[in-house]
């Protein structure tokens, strides 16, 4: 696996696939969402803002603002 460095929560963010402005934002910690199932992004081995667009259902996620340290263990492939 490879280091990836995953973007700090930015409240004014738009939709990276569609651009769409309102997106919801659920805390995880670690493999577990805020909605009490399995997080698709486990991989990540930290607390994260799980994303989501309400217009496409893109998926994705960032970092906490007061997350020390943004650096993850994750595949290597992009996360988009």
């Amino acid at each position: 696996m490879s280091k990836r460095i995953l973007p700090r929560f930015n409240e004014a963010a738009s939709c990276p696939k569609c651009g769409y402005a309102t997106v919801s934002t659920t805390f995880s910690h670690r493999a577990v969402c805020g909605y009490g199932k399995p997080c698709e992004f486990w991989w990540y081995e930290v607390e994260h803002l799980h994303r989501i667009c309400q217009r496409c259902g893109h998926e994705w996620v960032e970092a906490p603002v007061d997350a020390p340290n943004a650096l993850t263990t994750a595949p290597g492939s992009a996360i988009t």
